[in-house]
C-alpha cells in the first residue's frame, strides 16, 4: 500500500507540487451560491413596474385653478393675502375702470335716456306710417268713386252722341224731304199750277231747316268731343290715383323701413346698455368657491391686468386627492383593477426589494 500512496516526504518531485490555497474556500461559496438559487425559485416573487405621476383630484373644480379677470381694469384694492382661506363669494380685489369710454359716471343713465328716445321716435313713425296707411285707404276709395263718376259721364255722353246722331239723321232726311218739295213747287210754279207765295214759302222753310241741320252738326261734334274727353278722362283717372297711391305706399314703405332700423339700434343700444350694467358688476373679482389662496399673480397696487389675465391662484378646500401615473404602454397588460400601489414621494431613497414586497 505504501508503494500505491507514496508520502511527498519520500521524493523530491512531489515535494515539488503545491496544492492550491483557495480551492476548498471556493468549492465552499459556489456550493452555497447554487443552494441559496435553488431556494429563490421558491420564494413569492413577483413582477413590478415603475412609473411617473404627480398629485390631482378626480374632477375638475377640485384642482387647483386660476382667477381671471373678465374686463380690462386697474388694480384698486387687494382684499386677501397668499396662504388665506377664502370663501364663496368673497371679494379678492377690486378693479377700476381704464376704458375711455366707460369713464363717464353717468354712462348709464345718459344710454337709457337715448334708448327712450329712440322709442320715442318710433312711436311718432308708427303714428305717421299709419296715417299713411289710412291715406292710401281713402285714395283707393276715391279712387273708386271717381272712376264711377267718370264711368257714368262717360255713358251719358256716348248716349248723348247716339241721341243727337238719331236727330242730325231725322233733320237729314226731312232736309232732303223740303228740297223734293220745294222742287215740285218749283216745277208747278212754272206749269201755273202753284203760286210764288207757296214756293217762297217752301224755299223760307228749306233754308230754315238747313240751318238746324248746321247747328245739329255743330252740336253732334260738340257732343262727340265731350264724348272723347269723357272717355281720356275714364282713362287717366285711374293712373292719376293710382300714381298718388304709389307715391303714398313709398312714403309709408321709407316710415316703416325707418321705424325697422330704429328698432334694430334700439335693439343694439339696449344690449349695450345691458352689457354695461353687467360690465360694473365685474369691477369686484370674487372667489368661485371655498379655498385656499395659494399665489397672487399679479403684484402690487395700480397694475393694469387685460381681459382674461389670471390674478390669483386657489387650492379648493373641499377636494378628493388622486395619484396620476404614467405607465408605459408596454406594462399595460400587468394591471389589474384592485391591485396594490406603492407610492413614493420626493425624499431620500431607500432600499426596495422590487420582487419581495414584504421586505
Amino acid at each position: 500500500m505504501q508503494y500505491l500512496f507514496p508520502k511527498k516526504d519520500r521524493f523530491y518531485s512531489l515535494r515539488l507540487l503545491q496544492e492550491p490555497k483557495h480551492s476548498r474556500m471556493f468549492a465552499w461559496w459556489f456550493g452555497g451560491i447554487l443552494i441559496a438559487v435553488f431556494l429563490c425559485l421558491f420564494l413569492p416573487w413577483t413582477q413590478n413596474i415603475k412609473g411617473n405621476g404627480k398629485l390631482t383630484a378626480f374632477t375638475p373644480q377640485s384642482r387647483p385653478q386660476k382667477i381671471p379677470s373678465v374686463i380690462t381694469g386697474q388694480i384698486s384694492k387687494w382684499h386677501v393675502i397668499e396662504g388665506q382661506t377664502i370663501n364663496r363669494g368673497d371679494t379678492i380685489v377690486t378693479l377700476m375702470e381704464v376704458k375711455e369710454k366707460y369713464l363717464d359716471p353717468k354712462l348709464l343713465q345718459r344710454m337709457g335716456t337715448q334708448v327712450d328716445s329712440k322709442k320715442s321716435a318710433i312711436q311718432a313713425n308708427k303714428a305717421k306710417a299709419q296715417a299713411y296707411k289710412d291715406q292710401v285707404a281713402i285714395l283707393r276709395q276715391s279712387s273708386d268713386l271717381s272712376y264711377q263718376k267718370a264711368k257714368n259721364k262717360y255713358r251719358q255722353s256716348r248716349q248723348k252722341v247716339i241721341s243727337d246722331s238719331t236727330d242730325l239723321e231725322a233733320m237729314i232726311y226731312d232736309n232732303e224731304i223740303q228740297k223734293k218739295q220745294l222742287e215740285r213747287s218749283e216745277g208747278l210754279f212754272k206749269q201755273g199750277l202753284k203760286s210764288l207765295t207757296e214756293m217762297e214759302t217752301k224755299r223760307s222753310k228749306l233754308q230754315e231747316n238747313s240751318a238746324k241741320l248746321v247747328s245739329m252738326q255743330n252740336k253732334l261734334a260738340s257732343t262727340r268731343q265731350e264724348w272723347l274727353n269723357a272717355k281720356i278722362e275714364l282713362q287717366s283717372i285711374r293712373a292719376e290715383y293710382q300714381d298718388k297711391i304709389y307715391k303714398a305706399q313709398a312714403e309709408l314703405e321709407s316710415t316703416m323701413s325707418y321705424v325697422f332700423s330704429l328698432e334694430a339700434e334700439i335693439s343694439k343700444m339696449e344690449n349695450e346698455l345691458e352689457s354695461t350694467r353687467l360690465r360694473s358688476g365685474f369691477y369686484h373679482i370674487l372667489a368661485p368657491q371655498d379655498g385656499y389662496v395659494i399665489k397672487a399673480t399679479q403684484a402690487g397696487l395700480g397694475d393694469i391686468i387685460k381681459e382674461n389675465e389670471p390674478i390669483v391662484n386657489i387650492l379648493p378646500l373641499d377636494r378628493e386627492n388622486a395619484a396620476e401615473i404614467f405607465v408605459r404602454p408596454i406594462d399595460l397588460p400587468l394591471i389589474r383593477t384592485g391591485m396594490h400601489v406603492r407610492l413614493q414621494f420626493e425624499g431620500w431613497p431607500v432600499i426596495v426589494f422590487a420582487g419581495w414586497q414584504n421586505a
